[in-house]
């Protein structure tokens, strides 16, 4: 003997106990229409294809976060004024100081041992480079304390 058995309820029955096909005599469910609402409540996981519910925020299967990341309007705004300050920090000629001072706590004046010039020349013109930047960012956070020629001193070429 066949039997059928309930989506919501999950009383089983007969196929041929006489009783209409279409719906469940326990709970009187239509199949059909309770099939056609599951699929609309529920969604696949991006992540391993397993089928969960639409408001699910993270998948009882996998676990992934499925929670969209919105940035709000505060957040919009706080980046709306960054990229006005960058743009008129940009145009005054500026940019340069700011970000000479914004990384003067990290911006340690390069240096170099005398056994590491001697086993790898190539070294020395590496640290030049990185001497003569260095200076040049040192020269646009303090220009008082540099003059011309102190500056020119590090970059010669």
């Amino acid at each position: 003997m066949s039997t059928k058995q309930c989506p919501k309820c999950g009383h089983k029955r007969l196929l041929n106990d006489g009783l209409s096909d279409t719906e469940c005599p326990k709970c009187g469910i239509i199949y059909a229409k309770f099939s056609s609402v599951k699929i609309e409540t529920t969604k696949q996981c991006p992540f391993c294809k397993e089928e969960i519910l639409k408001e699910a925020l993270k998948c009882k299967h996998c676990g992934a976060n499925l929670k969209e990341t919105d940035i709000g309007p505060g957040c919009a705004v706080i980046l709306l004024l960054c990229g006005i300050v960058f743009i008129i920090l940009l145009f005054s000629g500026k940019l340069d100081v700011f970000w000479a001072k914004a990384i003067s706590p990290f911006d340690k004046k390069p240096s170099i041992k005398i056994t590491d010039l001697i086993n790898d020349p190539k070294k020395a013109l590496k640290m030049n480079k990185k001497l003569c930047s260095w200076a040049k960012r040192e020269y646009l956070r303090n220009p008082s304390l540099w003059n011309q020629v102190a500056k020119e001193s590090y970059c010669k070429e």
